[in-house]
């Protein structure tokens, strides 16, 4: 009973009004962000099937060499209008891979053969590695600043007020930087805080720390107003008193897209000796610099830490129908993190994952919107939620902890402190042992027991 007190004292006390302060006023409503622009192609649509190239059959011995020379090999053909080459089929049975498979080019999809015939990509070997990476080139932003000129732009906006419109079009793709000045980290009190053991790195930010970078296209140009509505949201406030925000054009062909993994189990060798052995791969999938990819009914074992780390500048990702069981590491830091989100417009859905500590894990600073959506969580080790600073908009709905809490808070338990985790986020309809969802009054997290769904229901409207 006493964990249904608990539920019920959340739920009362996140609907307090925010209070007035000296720089404005506005109230955050909870279902200000649009957190129907995740997934794949910015709609959670359904990632299309794609036609086979070419086959493969392991070898039983290191078969880095010939997986990389196949998708090397996809990478050189024509894509189509949908922006696809095609699909490599494995084969039944084990592919031993001591390296690192690398995906550096759009339009290619690695399919296992199905659940009864698995197929199997297996990290052998003692190096600390992703096994599968999923990247473009670094994004290259011009010289040209273009500034954000609104007082405030609240957290779910799509629209900004700039300082010129010169050399902006609708299809351009920008980068927004909202930066983390003095002024600001004093406004959220992240500048006398004290940790643990007085850890300064977590409780105390320091400037320049906790910028935030959302990857945008422009929809619409407006020239009466000056002003750019973009194609999704902002996920945190931008004040022009605490450092505004700027914008940069960018390179579209920057991003490797319509990357795909689908119906694969993910291994990984370990000290048989040794349940809690790092000194093997630590992540099945990364994904940076990365749009419209997915990872669709994926399994992974024996990691130390991720089945799906997606970085900062990868967007508009679909996990879907993914497991991750037994990892293999000690139980701190940034271990047994099953899925781990710092990008944005990623959508984490129907996944399971079983002796994780943070399985689903809002990553340091990441842009957002993100949704876990119908997610289980067993066996926990610890509380899931927030994983280091300033997680930006992200929907936890019908997400279950078994055994752990699920927290958005002001963290001061982990010996490097961390400060606010998330920043405009909501807990909608979970269950854990605990829940709480406290934030900043600048950027309030919220806890939400309702009849209906919120992300089904924008997903509609």
């Amino acid at each position: 009973m006493r964990k249904v007190y608990l539920l019920i004292l959340f739920a009362l006390t996140v609907v307090i009004p925010i209070e007035a302060f000296s720089i404005g006023r506005w109230d955050q409503k909870v279902d200000a962000i649009d957190f129907s622009c995740v997934g794949y192609k910015g709609k959670s649509q359904v990632p299309p099937s794609i036609p086979v190239m070419f086959s493969i059959r392991p070898t039983g011995g290191d078969d880095t060499e010939l997986i990389q020379a196949a998708i090397d090999s996809l990478g050189q053909l024509p894509m189509n209008s949908a922006g696809f080459r095609g699909a490599l089929l494995f084969g039944e049975g084990e592919f031993q891979i001591a390296g690192c498979l690398k995906i550096d080019q759009s339009g290619i999809v690695l399919r296992g053969q199905s659940e009864k015939r698995r197929s199997i990509l297996k990290a052998t070997g003692n190096n600390r590695r992703a096994l599968v990476e999923i990247e473009g080139k670094e994004v290259v932003a011009s010289d040209k600043i273009v500034s954000v000129i609104d007082s405030i732009v609240s957290a779910g906006a799509t629209r900004l007020h700039v300082s010129t419109l010169a050399g902006l079009r609708p299809g351009d793709r920008i980068v927004i930087k909202r930066p983390s000045p003095q002024s600001w980290i004093s406004l959220i009190g992240m500048d006398k805080k004290e940790g643990t053991f007085g850890e300064r790195r977590g409780l105390i930010w320091d400037v320049g720390t906790r910028d935030l970078y959302w990857d945008r296209e422009i929809v619409e140009i407006d020239t009466t107003t000056n002003s750019i509505t973009i194609d999704a949201p902002v996920t945190t406030v931008i004040l022009r008193s605490c450092g505004g925000a700027e914008i940069r054009k960018s390179e579209d062909q920057a991003f490797v897209k319509n990357v795909g993994l689908e119906n694969l189990e993910f291994d990984s060798d370990y000290d048989l000796n040794n349940p809690k052995d790092e000194e093997h791969a630590w992540i099945a999938v990364s994904l940076q610099n990365a749009e419209d990819c997915w990872v669709r009914n994926v399994n992974a074992r024996h990691f130390a830490s991720s089945l799906v780390y997606v970085q900062d500048r990868a967007r508009r990702i679909s996990v879907l129908n993914c497991s991750s069981v037994d990892p293999i590491a000690e139980i701190g830091g940034f271990r047994r993190q099953a899925f781990w989100i710092e990008g944005q417009q990623v959508l984490v859905r129907d996944c399971k994952a079983d002796h994780g500590m943070n399985s689903f894990a809002a990553g340091m600073c990441a842009g957002g919107p993100n949704v876990f959506f119908n997610c289980t969580a067993t066996n926990a080790l610890a509380d899931n939620g927030g994983a280091e600073s300033w997680a930006s908009g992200f929907l936890y709905e019908q997400v279950e902890i078994e055994g752990a809490g699920l927290m958005l808070e002001c963290n001061y338990r982990r010996a490097q402190g961390g400060g606010w985790t998330a920043a405009n986020s909501i807990i909608w309809n979970c269950r854990a042992d605990t829940l709480i969802a406290e934030g900043s009054t600048y950027a309030p997290n919220q806890l939400v027991f309702a009849d209906s769904s919120l992300y089904q229901t924008q997903m509609k409207s």
